[in-house]
């Protein structure tokens, strides 16, 4: 008996009665694969499917057949607007769009715990049939975040892991590093935690702006560093209290003018001829903040306004030292006025 040409062929269990099912499915339905209606025992026999078809957007949906629950695809994926970015080279999945409103992306987590949804990046050496150990300094993965310069997408920032350590069964060592771009388009490190939770900011790991490094022999302490340098100082601190384990540098300098500006590059102030009137910054701008002047001249120092208050207290007003050689002040601000905290 001949059969409608509209008519789905009989399904008898074996594997090229599921083929001329599929088939009849792609016929009449152009552009979609409605895998709710194969048949679960005999279409199910299908090992896989290739398509090349184009029409009107459907939905691929695995519903009440587990041997379909898992789709394989070799090569580049699309979704959304297939334009390829220039500058960069697409391998695998490139999610598209060009509406200004919501995310390309979600990742969704639906459960009473409370577990949360992550994304998980894995290394290994070899292949991913037979992985091998990887080695310190290997990448464990990355997020790198590029922007159109008018000709190609281009590296503004990193956050990098690497593997920080030798690595053995149960241990595999990391660093996380955060990595910007400038004006120049030079993309450099900024800050990293490693291993042993060193966090270094404003440089390379051999010579930082500000490295924070967990003491394990004290409860609790850390030692600020700011460079590897033995000449520069170290601290150590554990509840309110703060060690100095070695000099600290202190800016110094001379005046010998009759009127100086107090800038954040002065603390030690040693006037060395005439007297000298000064412009104290703003006490409101810098509380606690410390100064100290010496004067070497039987001249008197005092401050452009009645922002000085006496070591003995009072009302605050223009004297900082008084017209003898030899003579000091310590000056700390209390956020109103300059107070003298200590003198000669």
């Amino acid at each position: 008996m001949s059969q409608s040409p509209l008519a789905p062929p009989p399904q008898t269990g074996q594997p090229i009665d599921s083929w001329l099912y599929l088939l009849w499915r792609r016929l009449t339905a152009t552009g979609q694969m409605l895998w709710s209606s194969i048949v679960p025992g005999t279409s199910a026999d299908v090992a896989a499917v290739v398509t090349d078809e184009t029409g009107s957007p459907g939905s691929l949906v695995f519903s009440g057949n587990p041997t379909l629950g898992q789709l394989t695809v070799t090569g580049l994926v699309n979704v959304g607007d297939t334009t390829a970015p220039a500058g960069l080279t697409q391998l695998a999945l490139m999610l598209s769009t060009n509406t200004t409103a919501g995310s390309p992306f979600f990742l969704r987590k639906s459960c009473d715990a409370v577990n949360g949804p992550n994304f998980t990046f894995l290394k290994s050496r070899g292949t991913a049939a037979s992985p091998t150990a990887v080695s310190s300094g290997d990448i464990f993965g990355g997020l790198i975040f590029s922007a159109f310069d008018g000709t190609n997408y281009t590296n503004g920032a990193q956050v990098i892991s690497y593997v920080d350590g030798a690595v053995s069964a149960g241990v595999v060592p990391a660093s996380v590093r955060i990595l910007t771009g400038n004006s120049s388009g030079v993309v450099t490190e900024g800050m990293r935690v490693d291993s042993t939770q060193t966090v270094t900011l404003g440089g390379i790991n051999t010579a930082p702006a500000l490295k924070v490094t967990p003491a394990a022999s004290q409860a609790r302490w850390i030692e600020v560093t700011a460079a590897t340098s033995s000449t520069h100082p170290k601290m150590a601190a554990s509840g309110g209290s703060l060690e100095i384990t070695s000099g600290i540098n202190l800016p110094i300098a001379t005046n010998t003018g009759a009127t100086l500006t107090i800038t954040d590059a002065h603390h030690t102030i040693i006037q060395t001829t005439a007297a000298s009137v000064y412009t104290l910054p703003t006490a409101s701008s810098y509380t606690g903040r410390c100064l100290r002047v010496v004067t070497q001249f039987a001249g008197t120092v005092t401050s452009a306004s009645s922002n000085v208050v006496p070591l003995a207290g009072g009302a605050a007003g223009t004297a900082i030292l008084a017209a003898t050689a030899g003579k000091w002040a310590d000056l700390q601000s209390d956020g109103t006025n300059w107070v003298i905290v200590a003198s000669n």
